[in-house]
């Protein structure tokens, strides 16, 4: 009895984790911004933006979920939602990050503001109890032959290396060097989730606050 007892519930813990897929919180810029994001991607290598299947975008909050907890991540993004209109978003440069055992990566960095950075403590705090950081390739939305360990490494260090104090708000780009940019503005209230694919790209979005 005993035995069974414990058997099934590996079993449960096994469907549990096969259920488990890799998201992401993000803002999601204006039509114009993601067609400037999609431009200066032309030329770069192992990421290929686009309006549908990989959608620049600004990174709030990483980490794995059971696909029976996306309701309440709905459910508390909703709430958080109602507590903004739009949000500005400040473009200030492309910077060029560094990656060992890579090429450096490009990104437009976005300032840091304080109502940007509250909404990030916000949507930790908030969703953190539903949330777990042993991502695999599985979680991983379209993973091939192509996949990249390193997408592992940023979700699951998320909390410890980008979170809080360690925020970088940022819209990846590529690897390769982008052009330069001049600094520019817009503002946004598209508050959306979405299932994170390899490089921690944006590949579909599974509830999204207009």
């Amino acid at each position: 009895m005993q035995k069974n007892k414990t058997l099934k519930k590996l079993l449960n813990s096994f469907s549990m984790y096969l259920s488990m897929i890799a998201i992401d919180v993000v803002l999601l810029p204006t039509d114009n911004v993601i067609k400037k994001a999609i431009e200066l991607n032309k030329g770069l290598r192992k990421i290929k933006l686009d309006k549908k299947n990989c959608l620049p975008h600004i990174s709030l909050m990483m980490g794995c979920v059971n696909e029976e907890k996306i309701r309440n991540f709905e459910n508390v993004l909703e709430e958080i939602a109602n507590g903004f209109s739009k949000i500005k978003i400040k473009a200030n440069k492309i910077r060029l990050i560094k990656i060992p055992l890579f090429e450096p990566i490009s990104v437009i960095e976005i300032e840091k503001t304080k109502e940007l950075q509250e909404l990030h403590e916000k949507i930790v705090k908030k969703l953190r109890p539903y949330c777990s950081y042993n991502a695999t390739k599985e979680m991983i939305y379209g993973a091939d032959e192509n996949f990249s360990s390193i997408t592992l490494s940023w979700i699951n260090n998320y909390l410890k290396k980008s979170s809080y104090e360690n925020f970088f708000p940022h819209i990846t780009l590529g690897f390769g060097k982008a052009r330069k940019i001049k600094p520019f503005s817009f503002t946004t209230s598209r508050l959306a989730l979405c299932w994170l694919g390899n490089y921690c790209t944006c590949r579909k979005i599974l509830w999204e606050k207009k």
